[in-house]
């Protein structure tokens, strides 16, 4: 009998041995924005995105940070929770689930600089503007690669305090490192950061550096942010100049604001019929793709007509088109204004004639 308990005692080890060898090895899984997932192990993140060991093809493959919808990892649910719940538009909620996913990133590089490149996005779309900048500069400089793959968060909301404390750190980071390669990045934050506090002047010359980069991007951001200070200091025939450069500069995707930009100028030109010209052509060409801007196209478009002494009906018309076919921008409530005082002002004359 005492025998026996010995083999047994030993096939039971020896089956054990075996589970252990043959149990599954955990890996990651990261699903495209198609939602095709892809299991393997995530080795690094780099200029191409995020890069991983593809378990079914022995080979690396890196997927780019917009085109990454979720990634799974064993011991760390809260990462896919957070990505499913800030795709679905629940910032508040995936911003919670991130940094409980920070506590778990021991041994996992990548994850961090994953993590801080989504929450950069989860507090820009909560509303967060001062941890959405604070946690960009971050990114940048720890010399994330990510950082050129993540949109650099507008200045939005943060209060005076947040933004100068962010600019104090930018110009440290400048000072200190003059070699990171993310550099353009943290000057067109700042550039933003000026202009919101409205100092145009000091701004003009950091634009006309950044027009130098060779990062195509940061000297499109350069042109448009140049187009825009000239018509906030009201230098019309500036702003224009620059448009003309910047139609053969920038990306035809840029198109609506360069129209919009070229309304504004002619606006202040006083040349109001070819300002409510550009502006329609806002609506018009590029509607669909830019609901926002198209909305205050056709505010601004009601403007000029206003101030060449267009006819009534054709003033409303456009003011109309805006309040229905865009309704829910903030141009759509400005057009709703706009009528209002319309009917305010054509009720009062009414009074008044039968005075």
């Amino acid at each position: 009998m005492k025998k026996s308990g010995v083999k047994i005692g030993f096939t039971l080890a020896v089956v054990a041995s075996l589970l252990c060898l043959t149990a599954p090895a955990r890996a990651d899984r990261l699903f495209d924005v198609s939602n095709i997932g892809r299991e393997g192990t995530v080795r690094s993140v780099n200029e191409r995105g995020i890069v991983l060991a593809v378990k079914a093809t022995g080979t690396e493959q890196a997927f780019p940070l917009s085109q990454v919808k979720r990634i799974a990892v064993d011991g760390v649910p809260e990462l896919e929770r957070a990505d499913v719940a800030l795709a679905e538009g629940e910032a508040e909620k995936a911003i919670e689930l991130y940094r409980r996913a920070q506590t778990k990133t021991s041994g996992k590089a990548w994850m961090k600089d994953y993590i801080n490149a989504r929450l950069v996005q989860a507090f820009a779309d909560s509303d967060k503007s001062g941890d959405a900048l604070k946690t960009y500069v971050e990114l940048v400089r720890a010399k994330s690669p990510l950082a050129g793959q993540v949109k650099v968060p507008a200045v939005g909301q943060a209060s005076r305090r947040e933004a100068d404390a962010v600019l104090a750190t930018i110009n440290a980071a400048l000072s200190a490192d003059a070699s990171n390669p993310h550099n353009s990045r943290l000057k067109e934050l700042k550039i933003a950061i000026l202009i919101e506090r409205g100092d145009p002047k000091e701004v003009l010359p950091l634009i006309e550096e950044q027009l130098k980069s060779q990062d195509v991007e940061t000297r499109t951001q350069a042109r448009l942010k140049q187009i825009d200070l000239h018509l906030q200091t009201k230098n019309a025939d500036a702003a224009l100049q620059s448009l003309e450069l910047a139609r053969k500069e920038v990306d035809a995707a840029y198109q609506p604001q360069l129209f919009f930009a070229e309304g504004r100028a002619m606006y202040l030109k006083e040349q109001y019929v070819a300002a409510g010209l550009s502006f329609m052509r806002v609506p018009v060409m590029f509607g669909a793709m830019n609901k926002a801007l198209a909305a205050e196209s056709l505010v601004w478009a009601g403007k000029s007509l206003q101030k060449a002494g267009a006819a009534e009906e054709e003033i409303r018309a456009v003011l109309v088109e805006a309040a229905r076919d865009y309704a829910g921008t903030k141009g759509a409530e400005a057009a709703v204004q706009m009528l209002k005082e319309m009917d305010g002002e054509q009720q009062g004359q009414a009074q008044q004639a039968a005075k």
